[in-house]
């Protein structure tokens, strides 16, 4: 899924008035941890390249995401 289609699908639940947890899109470890403090702790993490719930992980401060 690429980052248009994630912005997409989004629009479409707001347009439906279909509430979601907030959510980040990040292309590099920099940028995930903007997204995680913006969003808050704890946050969930998953690469773009799993299927279904592999890869998942759950942090609940910084210092954890290092190894990402």
């Amino acid at each position: 899924m690429t980052w248009r289609a994630i912005y997409a699908w989004r629009y479409i639940l707001v347009e439906l008035d279909i509430r979601q947890p907030p959510g980040g899109v990040a292309r590099s470890e920099a940028e995930a941890l903007v997204e995680a403090n913006k969003i808050g702790y704890p946050v969930m993490v998953r690469p773009s390249f799993v299927l279904g719930g592999r890869g998942l992980h759950s942090s609940t401060f910084q210092l954890k995401h290092s190894h990402f």
